[in-house]
């Protein structure tokens, strides 16, 4: 099968309508999901937002965290600087070092 002469990029982002049924009775509902393919843009931007709020909901746990020890305000700005949370949590481990050997 020559995949090539489809345009699966266009398909993705025209996405289906899949009608749910009743699971019982197999009877149509009144409930219909729009489902788009991985090569659309709405599914790489859901996908992107829900990285960003799981990266943010852990850095949230980090700084409830580190609270006490005063480093809470490092993390906030080194967030809003835009560093990822994988610097982030380098930093973090620096950070404690730092505290420890203090």
């Amino acid at each position: 099968m020559d995949l090539g002469k489809y345009d699966l990029t266009a398909n993705a982002e025209r996405g289906f309508d899949l009608e749910l049924r009743d699971p019982l009775s197999g009877k149509k509902t009144d409930i219909i999901i729009n489902v788009v393919g991985s090569d659309s843009k709405l599914y790489r931007e859901a996908l992107t937002n829900m990285r960003r709020g799981m990266a943010q909901a852990s850095l949230i746990k980090i700084m409830k965290r580190l609270a006490m020890s005063g480093c809470q305000m490092f993390f906030a700005s080194a967030l809003q600087a835009g560093q990822t949370l994988k610097r982030v949590k380098k930093n973090m481990s620096l950070a404690k070092r730092m505290l420890k050997n203090s």
